[in-house]
């Protein structure tokens, strides 16, 4: 599995991995504004995702992130429903830190651990250096969120 950057010919799987979301997110896929927020981060080079089978622009996706240089983070993640628990959100995860500006903190908003089956995905934050920072505002469909903060990476002294 490899991170690829997304083309204006994944749209149409971006929107069908949105679709599954929905049930947390609120309703994205006929949202005018989700879709050209969408479409301007694949144009600016802030869209990536993981294709099934490492397959060409169109091809179903196994997951997507939407990074924001601008702000140092992560604006959105999700991970298809049939490849959940295969170390895609890991993968979208660490390409994003790595494009992302290490000697800035790198942030996130996820679910608050109140909300059902958000354990998972906030260990996998944990896991790669995320911290807990307070409370963020709730999803459309009502669900509690946190925002967790990656400190910055520390310069080495020399000696």
């Amino acid at each position: 599995m490899e991170v690829k950057e997304a083309t204006l010919g994944d749209l149409r799987e971006w929107l069908r991995l949105a679709r599954q979301v929905q049930h947390v997110f609120g309703s994205m896929v006929t949202e005018h504004g989700f879709q050209a927020l969408l479409r301007q981060a694949i144009q600016d080079g802030s869209a990536y995702c993981v294709r099934e089978e490492d397959g060409e622009p169109g091809t179903p996706l196994c997951g997507g992130i939407l990074i924001s240089r601008e702000e140092n983070g992560v604006s959105w993640v999700a991970v298809a429903r049939e490849h959940r628990r295969k170390g895609v959100a890991v993968l979208l995860m660490e390409a994003a830190l790595e494009l992302l500006d290490s000697s800035r903190p790198v942030s996130l908003t996820t679910f608050d651990a109140a909300v059902p089956g958000a354990e998972g995905v906030r260990k996998l934050y944990e896991q790669l250096g995320f911290r807990p920072q307070g409370t963020g505002e709730r999803t459309a469909m009502g669900f509690p969120t946190e925002v967790f903060i990656k400190p910055r990476k520390e310069e080495p002294e020399n000696f």
